[in-house]
């Protein structure tokens, strides 16, 4: 009788955990139900969507995936998901939503995986949470700002500066893009995105070596570009010859007009850099440097930049600039108005 009762006290802790597992695995499967409400996911992205949300189920992370952050939308979606940390190797709901073609897909290892690098690609995917705003991305650039734009937007991959660049601060328009963003300092090494503007044709384009990219000399070329920093520019009136006088450039402006008086008018400064120069440089003597002036003077529209690494100095057009090394902020001419 006694033994009896001893051996059902003793199965009471086994019954318990045994309810305890059937509770968890119910739980389990009512989690699981919950992330399966979304299909199971394609391998890739289906075409003619602009997002798409989807279930990825345990085990799948094993597919070819090209990219890092931004994918190659013919990634496998959950390998390219657990790769960008989104899931885990439970699976799990992922949102992905396309984004424009890039220039460079770059390969890393994150989360156990690793992706293969790709270079251009028409079309990009991207994962976000749900209800989270998507980021417009820029498409990745061309090699060439385009023949047929006044005004060129796009994303520079990390890395991508080998071509050829001539020109320094205005570039010929065949120069490579993202090499010649780099070489004007608008760009560090991880790259990024660039606004690039067509300017006139100039008799010269100077070499000069800048954040680590040497640019080559070239003569006259029938169209330029220049970089601007902020993507929303507005239109500047043309400035007038009765303007303010050109100072020291103003601290933290991304355009400022202003009038130079005739050579010997007034005391001049020194200047360093060759477009662009540091800001602190005396603004009319680095107008005749451009080029932009001659020796009458006259109206100057400038754009603000970014510090540089380094600043090359050079002789031109009378002017003698000097070497410099990194600066916080620099300014370049709108050769529009010569």
């Amino acid at each position: 009788m006694f033994a009896r009762i001893a051996l059902t006290t003793h199965r009471i802790p086994a019954m318990l955990a045994g309810a305890l597992v059937l509770i968890l695995g119910v739980f389990a499967s009512a989690q699981m139900a919950a992330a399966q409400a979304l299909p199971e996911c394609n391998y890739s992205y289906p075409s003619g969507q602009t997002e798409y949300s989807c279930f990825c189920p345990p085990g799948r992370g094993d597919g070819s995936i090209w990219g890092t952050g931004l994918y190659t939308s013919d990634s496998d979606l959950c390998t390219a998901a657990k790769h960008a940390g989104m899931i885990g190797k439970a699976g799990g709901n992922i949102r992905a939503v396309v984004q424009p073609g890039q220039a460079n897909y770059p390969s890393t290892a994150q989360n156990g995986i690793t992706s293969s690098e790709w270079g251009s690609y028409s079309e990009s995917i991207e994962f976000y949470l749900p209800g989270q705003a998507v980021i417009a991305r820029l498409p990745g650039c061309d090699y060439y700002f385009p023949s047929d734009k006044v005004e060129y937007a796009c994303s520079c991959a990390p890395g991508d500066f080998d071509g050829a660049v001539w020109g320094s601060g205005t570039y010929t328009s065949d120069s490579d893009l993202c090499t010649a963003a780099r070489h004007a300092g608008v760009i560090g090494a991880g790259g990024g995105d660039i606004f690039a503007v067509a300017r006139p044709g100039l008799e010269k384009y100077p070499s000069t070596t800048q954040n680590g990219i040497t640019s080559s000399d070239w003569g006259s070329y029938s169209s330029s570009i220049e970089f601007v920093v902020n993507l929303a520019v507005e239109p500047v009136p043309v400035p007038l010859a009765s303007g303010p006088v050109c100072g020291k450039f103003p601290v933290g402006a991304t355009t400022h007009d202003c009038v130079c008086a005739a050579s010997g008018a007034a005391a001049v400064g020194p200047v360093w850099g060759s477009n662009p120069y540091v800001t602190d440089s005396d603004i009319c003597e680095a107008a005749r440097h451009a080029g932009v002036i001659g020796a009458a003077g006259g109206a100057v529209r400038l754009f603000g930049l970014p510090g540089l690494a380094a600043y090359a100095g050079s002789a031109r057009n009378g002017v003698t600039s000097y070497d410099w090394a990194a600066y916080g902020a620099s300014f370049s001419f709108d050769g529009n108005l010569r």
